[in-house]
C-alpha cells in the first residue's frame, strides 16, 4: 500500500531523469515513437483493471521532451507519437 501511493512520485523523479538523458534528434523521435507505444499499452491494460493506473515514467519524461520542442519539433513529435 505505501509503494503504490508513492508509484506518482517515483514515476516523476525518473519520467524526469529520462528526459534529462533524452538528447538530439533521434533521442527525441524515439522517445515519441516509445510513448505512442506506452500509451497504447497503458489504456489496454486500464481496460482490464479495475483501479486507475499510474502515469508511467515513460509519459512523464515525453510531456517534458515535448515541453522544449516549439513549431515544426513539436508538430513532428506529436504525428510521430500519434502514429506509433
Amino acid at each position: 500500500m505505501y509503494l503504490k501511493t508513492l508509484m506518482e512520485t517515483l514515476n516523476y523523479r525518473y519520467g524526469t531523469e529520462i528526459a534529462n538523458n533524452t538528447k538530439g534528434f533521434l533521442g527525441t523521435a524515439g522517445m515519441a515513437v516509445n510513448s505512442g507505444l506506452d500509451q497504447f499499452i497503458q489504456n489496454a491494460s486500464q481496460l482490464f483493471t479495475g483501479e486507475t493506473l499510474a502515469t508511467s515514467p515513460t509519459q512523464y519524461a515525453s510531456s517534458q521532451v515535448r515541453q522544449n520542442l516549439d513549431g515544426i519539433g513539436g508538430i513532428a513529435y506529436d504525428a510521430t507519437q500519434s502514429i506509433s
